[in-house]
């Protein structure tokens, strides 16, 4: 499990995804009310309606 943990940091390291001096704090949803970062939530609706789209183009092309 300490191997996960160890993988899983360096992954995520702010080093490697982040510009100097920015933390992960920094950019959570909310945090400026005056600039609007990129949230995972911005995808409930487009993700299954692209499965439903891709689904419907394998019926219609058969």
């Amino acid at each position: 499990m300490e191997l996960l943990r160890t993988v899983s940091d360096t992954f995520w390291s702010t080093q490697v995804w982040l510009p100097p001096n920015v933390t992960w704090e920094d950019i959570r949803p909310g945090v400026r009310p005056d600039v609007e970062y990129a949230d995972y939530r911005h995808l409930v609706w487009p993700l299954p309606l692209a499965a439903i789209i891709f689904v419907i183009r394998i019926f219609v092309e058969r």
